[in-house]
């Protein structure tokens, strides 16, 4: 199989040249001369520093190395590209197993009085690693140590795209996507210096920094990294002040590099500090820094016309740096060129800090770089940018005078959105030329746009309605200032034409129409007036008579039905011989939903009944259904049930043949409702037995019903159908289904103010995220809900809170589950919940036991074994007992994990739990075999082998195997042994 191979990561991950002392490193040590076998043993320190990191440890059986793909080498490294199979535990604590791409730094190893040194400097960063959290900074999977072999690697993920220096070079970027790249690096470079305390990188440059799938950049090569003592900002180090030290210098031109009293430093991104003294700091991280948005801006290596390392140092320290406004690039882009250069001063105490050049990056035009489009690049020669970005770019153009530039970008962009028909992009850019042609006076060019955009709307209805104001405001102007044709639209004029005028009159509906849309209701109001101001002048009835609908309905969908009101019977004056016409009942729909919304039914009722009679004899069966439910649910209203009882009646009649839909639903509940009230069981007892029938086949109708409770004004009915509703989809999985409703139940119980309805939805919807694995959805809605059911006493709503809350940062690995666990168990604890005090007591244990904090984790776990063998929970019984069993494993502390592994063994079989048992037989095994215990343990690999090989389990089998082949080895047993390499 061949899989490519980018060299660019492999020269970053093979970076690492030990350029500075660690005094937690060992020196090299010396062969034993005095007969010894010579194998090489780990000082006790060392491996204490292995031991903390055992949860990151790998086990070489999971990687796969892919064949025909090249192995790169350095000075201190290889670097080969492997598959992994990686486990995982899911939401439900089973384990998920995928494969990833990785790449594993395979540390150079001269011989055995190298290993101390080697292994030394892998921990050392691999534990560096394993303390960082951030999209930015590279993520370590793991590490593989078989001293033994002098196998010792680093497991990173694979970043397809290389590093930054050659991503960079790869493709001519704009600069928002290049400026995107640093402020990756800037947001990652501030996080280092946020720690406490504060980590200095110390090698900072392009080709540490890698770019993933996702073009995000990712810092890289922690070799050099270190954490500084924190210090008070008022004291920041001034190296000026600091007397200088005699620049012994010994240079190496192959590797850029030059040795100074000691230290070794990366020469061309060093700081004028670094090679005054011998002090690594956050000032001059942020002075590679300034560098590092050097190379990805102009392409260019620091210095790159110094031929010599000596000139180099001459240039430094004589402040003598190129100059950034004759970069064609640069220019474009003051506020990164002021930046760099403050990144640049020669005192180190008035550098910006990394969280200042973050906030300064922030305010700059950036997006990502377009994977995408520079792949089509790649394969067309033509690069084209998503329209939005093409805006992006135009005016980053204009905003620096490049005015030409700026246009043909505009001009491309309108071109691509006319291609695509992506309507609000076409919009923008419309508006973004018509600019342009109105500055140079190129009239004609105005006209045509502003015609195009006037079409747009008039068809589409749709896009930003200020847009499409301004756009008949502009063209009123200039066909005034032309006169052209005595096309002047001025609303006011005495003098225009009638069919021109409606034509924009009708324009002005559709931008209210968008107005209305976008919920600007007062806009829409404004304008809908002034339209039927005009079309009542022009005497224009149709007209009218939808300019008073529209804005009738705008009235009432704000509540103001006084307004309402009048309108609605203006409307019904219009045409009063055309009894059937649509727009009468429009109006007398809206006139009669008008007063019941106002609790006037004395006038409703009648006008529901005209309404209900005219959607009879015009065969309208929507409109007639409507009726005679709003009809008899006022009847209801009223008590008025020998009124309600032949209009539900008829409703049932209406609809025979629609057993499912909710219409029949809410006539026979209120039927049924009606006959419960009149005492007549007999009839109301099978109605309600047909619902109950009918009830669970209405999940696909039961948007109906909100469609009616919003009409009825009923926003708590709403609210509780939408609840219904959406907890139906989210018990039956159907997540997308339930997120809009949950969505808009939020915002109802939010206007209600309900209190405790709103936390409801907010834990329903943080729960479906969760169980979607969203959890930066997630984490906030649980955050928000912690203060709502502590303001209502709600010690229960705050645990289930709690929980949810510390299951998310768990999954995520981060460090805020543990207090939020402490709580959460405190709180059960309180409320008498064993079960609940166990799930607590679960957390926080696995918590302590993936920090290494094993001492906090094993108390955690007994008394979480405790309680579920008193509960009889033999599952939780046997998670107890295997995380117990595997905590004691890590300590090797043998003798109180075999009892629990063997105990593990029974549950599992009680269980009939194969799996388990398998994993309990491996543990187990391993201690006996690691004890030199080789008959206990080839009975024990037997059984798992056969278990495995059951299951399916190819992985699992294979390390069976290995396993037992090993025994057998050891035990000289090699016609045993050969049979299970093989």
């Amino acid at each position: 199989m061949h899989t490519s191979f980018h060299p660019a990561q492999a020269e970053t991950l093979m970076e690492d040249k030990n350029r500075h002392a660690d005094a937690e490193i060992s020196r090299p040590v010396r062969p034993d001369r005095s007969g010894s076998s010579g194998r090489f043993k780990p000082s006790s320190k060392l491996r204490a520093r292995v031991r903390k990191l055992a949860g990151w440890r790998i086990y070489p059986s999971s990687l796969i190395f892919l064949e025909d793909v090249c192995e790169f080498s350095g000075a201190h490294a290889t670097v080969s590209k492997a598959r992994m199979n990686r486990r995982e535990k899911d939401p439900f604590r089973k384990d998920v197993h995928h494969d990833i791409n990785v790449a594993v730094k395979k540390v150079r190893v001269a011989d055995d009085t190298d290993l101390e040194r080697a292994l030394g400097l892998a921990i050392r960063e691999s534990k560096f690693l394993s303390e960082l959290d951030h999209p930015n900074i590279v993520e370590l999977e793991g590490f593989v140590e078989v001293v033994s072999k002098s196998i010792i690697w680093l497991i990173f993920p694979w970043a397809q795209n290389g590093n930054l220096r050659d991503f960079v070079a790869s493709v001519d970027w704009e600069i928002p996507e290049t400026i995107s790249l640093i402020e990756d690096v800037t947001q990652g470079l501030a996080y280092l210096h946020s720690r406490k305390p504060p980590i200095c990188h110390g090698d900072l440059k392009a080709l540490n920094v890698l770019v993933n799938s996702k073009a995000r950049a990712e810092i890289t090569d922690f070799g050099s990294a270190r954490r500084l003592p924190m210090r008070d900002p008022k004291t920041k180090v001034a190296s000026q002040a600091q007397p200088a030290q005699p620049l012994n210098a010994t240079f190496c031109a192959s590797t850029n590099t030059i040795t100074l009293t000691g230290n070794q430093y990366t020469l061309r991104w060093a700081a004028p500090e670094l090679l005054m003294e011998d002090e690594l700091s956050l000032e001059s991280d942020i002075w590679a820094w300034g560098w590092i948005a050097y190379e990805v801006m102009t392409d260019s290596l620091p210095f790159q016309d110094a031929s010599t390392d000596c000139a180099v140092v001459e240039r430094v320290l004589g402040g003598k740096l190129p100059s950034l406004v004759d970069n064609a690039r640069l220019s474009l882009t003051d506020e990164l060129c002021s930046l760099m250069n403050m990144c640049w001063l020669n005192n180190p105490a008035e550098r910006p800090t990394a969280s200042a050049c973050r906030e300064s990056i922030k305010q700059m035009p950036m997006f990502a770089p377009d994977l995408e489009a520079s792949r089509v690049s790649g394969e067309s020669g033509d690069k084209t940018l998503a329209v939005d970005k093409l805006i992006a770019l135009g005016h980053l153009y204009q905003s620096r005078g490049e005015n030409a530039r700026a246009f043909d970008l505009f001009v491309e962009a309108l071109a691509s959105s006319r291609r695509h028909r992506e309507q609000e992009e076409l919009v923008s850019s419309l508006c973004n030329l018509i600019q342009f042609h109105r500055l140079r006076n190129e009239d004609t060019e105005s006209i045509a746009l502003h015609s195009e955009m006037r079409g747009f709307y008039l068809k589409s209805r749709r896009g930003e309605s200020k847009d499409m104001v301004g756009a008949l405001c502009n063209l009123a102007q200039i066909h005034r200032l032309q006169n052209q044709y005595n096309k002047n639209i001025d609303l006011e004029s005495e003098g225009r034409k009638a069919p021109e005028e409606e034509s924009i009159v009708r324009a002005l509906c559709n931008v209210a129409d968008v107005h209305r849309l976008e919920n600007q209701g007062g806009e829409a109001i404004l304008l809908y007036s002034k339209a039927l101001q005009i079309f009542t002048e022009l005497g224009n009835r149709k007209d009218r008579a939808n300019a008073l609908r529209s804005l009738a309905e705008l009235h009432r969908l704000r509540h103001e039905y006084d307004k309402a009101v009048p309108l609605y019977s203006e409307l019904l004056e219009i045409r009063p011989n055309l009894r059937s016409s649509p727009g009468r009942v429009d109006a007398l729909r809206g006139l009669a939903e008008m007063h019941r919304l106002r609790n006037d039914y004395e006038k409703a009722i009648p006008l529901y009944s005209e309404l209900l009679e005219i959607c009879t004899d015009l065969g309208d069966g929507q409109g007639r259904v409507g009726a005679l439910k709003i009809l008899a649910e006022m009847h209801l209203f009223r008590k008025e049930y020998n009124k309600a009882v032949p209009l539900y009646s008829e409703l049932l009649e209406f609809l025979p043949n629609l057993r499912d839909s909710q219409d029949r639903v809410d006539a026979l509940s209120g039927l049924a409702e009606m006959y419960r009230l009149r005492n007549e069981y007999n009839k109301a007892g099978p109605l309600y037995s047909e619902l109950l029938e009918i009830r669970p086949n209405l999940r696909s109708n039961q948007g109906i019903l909100l469609d009616i409770r919003t009409d009825l004004g009923d926003r708590k009915g709403e609210a509780d159908a939408l609840w219904n509703l959406a907890e139906m989809h989210r018990l039956q999985e159907d997540y997308e289904e339930a997120i809009p409703l949950y969505s808009e139940l939020f915002e109802i119980r939010t206007d209600l103010g309900d209190r405790q309805g709103r936390a409801d939805a907010l834990w329903s919807f943080a729960e479906l995220h969760r169980l979607r694995n969203e959890y930066n959805k997630a984490i906030p809605l649980y955050s928000e809900l912690l203060e709502i059911p502590a303001d209502l006493s709600d010690r229960e709503g705050t645990a289930d809170v709690l929980w949810g809350l510390a299951e998310m940062h768990r999954l995520r690995d981060e460090y805020k589950a543990i207090p939020l666990y402490s709580q959460l168990l405190e709180i059960r604890t309180d409320l008498g919940d064993r079960k609940g005090r166990a799930e607590a007591l679960w957390g926080l244990a696995e918590m302590h036991r993936l920090r290494n904090e094993y001492n906090k984790a094993i108390p955690l776990y007994s008394e979480l074994l405790e309680i579920c063998t008193d509960l009889g929970d033999k599952k939780g019984e046997a998670d107890a007992l295997w995380s117990l069993a595997e905590v004691h494993r890590l300590r090797d502390d043998y003798e109180k994990a075999i009892p629990l592994y063997s105990e593990l063994l029974e549950v599992c079989s009680h269980l009939d739990d194969r799996k388990g048992r398998a994993d309990a037989l491996w543990g187990l095994a391993e201690l006996h075999r690691l004890q030199n215990e080789y008959e206990k343990a080839i009975p024990l690999y037997s059984e798992l082998l056969e278990i495995r090989s059951d299951l399916g389990n190819r992985k699992g089998r294979a390390d069976a195997l290995w396993s037992l082949a090993e025994v057998h080895r050891l035990r000289n047993e090699y016609n045993k042994a050969i049979p299970l390499y093989s």
